[in-house]
Parts: structure tokens; C-alpha cells; sequence
């Protein structure tokens, strides 16, 4: 855990500046506070740009991640699977313990429902599945464990970081979750990527074992 650390102290000092950011908006505003001033402030390009973003949080990415990195080394590609399989069973279970009303359920129950602003061609929830969030479970994750195994740079991390955030936020903008339930989700994401990591560093690294190659276009050897 110190060697992940301080590989990645950058991003772990942007991830504790948003963990504290977010709780106190969190103590500061109640739930239904807090998704209304994002969701009323809803624009054109905006509602393309969210209604796009929020699927980087879906499963069809890690398939294509995983295509990607079968052509540098098949442990990522295994680690990154891993990850999401981990995603799945942790947000099925989570979501099946807490039954939260998604926001539309909670407004509707108000008789409220019309004062959200949903979006053309996107499908909004209405089940006990709101907390915590799978999609923002999923990018953190999934964004997080690019960053432990790519090189340590600043730029990775950064640009990282921002699409795990733009998935989060779509799912206030398009009302499919309350902020408390992204919070959740990204920490949960999070920790996902480095008990993966965890498993990973009790293997060691072999460049001459296959699952330390790729599947794809590896090197001949001289004659």
C-alpha cells in the first residue's frame, strides 16, 4: 500500500481534496437540495455531452479496455476484468442491502415528479437501486486502476480523473442518483482498484511467463 502510495501521491492528494470537497457539500446541502441545483441547470450541449459520458461507466468499456491491454500484457487485461466483475457483485449487493428510491421514485412519491429535467433518450430509473452508484462505482474504479498501472504521470492521472468525474456528475445531471449516492459510489471505486492492486503485487512480475505478454503481436524471438 506505501509503494502504491507514493507512486501515485499526485492523484491520492486530488482524491482526498474531493473526498473532502464532496462530504462538505453533503453536510451543507439535504439530498434533494443538492441533485435539484445540478439538475435545473440543464443546457443542450450539455445533455448530449452527459447522456454520452455516463456510459464510460457501463460494461461494453472494460470489454474494449480489455481487448486494448490483450495486446501489451494479459495481466492488465485479467486485472481489469477482474475489476469490473468486482463492480458488479459489489453494487448487486450493496444496492439489494440499502433499497434507496432512485430520484424520480423519491419525487414522485412527493408528487414532485415535474420539477426534474430529464433528458430525451435517456431511461431514468425508478427502483430501490439508487445507493450507491454503480456507474460512478465503475469509472472510479476502472480509472483509478489505469492510473496505478500506467506510468506515474501527472497527465494520466489528471485526465483520468476528470472522465471518472464527468461520469459521477452525469448521473446528478441526468437525475439518475443523489450526490450522496455518487460519493459512495466513487470511494467504493476506488477501493475496488487498489484491493485489485493488492492481489496483483502478490504476483510477481515475469516478463518470460505468458500472462506477462501480450496475446496479441508479441515479439519474435531471433532465430
Amino acid at each position: 500500500m506505501k509503494k502504491l502510495l507514493a507512486k501515485n501521491k499526485f492523484y491520492f492528494v486530488c482524491l482526498t481534496v474531493l473526498l473532502l470537497a464532496g462530504g462538505l457539500l453533503i453536510a451543507i446541502l439535504d439530498k434533494r437540495e443538492a441533485i435539484l441545483f445540478i439538475n435545473n441547470y440543464h443546457t443542450g450541449w450539455a445533455d448530449i455531452i452527459f447522456k454520452y459520458t455516463t456510459k464510460v461507466g457501463e460494461e461494453p468499456v472494460y470489454v474494449v479496455i480489455v481487448l486494448l491491454f490483450l495486446s501489451y500484457r494479459m495481466r492488465y487485461s485479467l486485472l481489469i476484468a477482474l475489476t469490473g466483475f468486482t463492480v458488479m457483485g459489489v453494487s448487486y449487493t450493496t444496492k439489494l442491502i440499502f433499497a434507496e428510491d432512485r430520484p424520480l421514485a423519491f419525487f414522485r412519491n412527493l408528487q414532485q415528479e415535474d420539477i426534474l429535467n430529464l433528458v430525451d433518450g435517456v431511461k431514468v430509473y425508478t427502483g430501490q437501486t439508487s445507493f450507491p452508484s454503480g456507474h460512478s462505482m465503475s469509472a472510479f474504479a476502472l480509472c483509478s486502476l489505469l492510473v496505478f498501472l500506467l506510468p506515474p504521470q501527472k497527465k494520466y492521472a489528471s485526465v483520468l480523473l476528470f472522465v471518472a468525474l464527468m461520469v459521477a456528475f452525469s448521473r446528478l445531471y441526468l437525475a439518475q442518483h443523489f450526490l450522496h449516492d455518487i460519493y459512495a459510489g466513487g470511494i467504493l471505486g476506488v477501493a475496488i482498484a487498489i484491493l485489485v492492486c493488492r492481489v496483483n503485487s502478490r504476483f510477481e512480475y515475469q516478463p518470460s511467463k505468458r500472462i506477462d505478454q501480450p496475446l496479441f503481436f508479441r515479439k519474435r524471438k531471433a532465430a
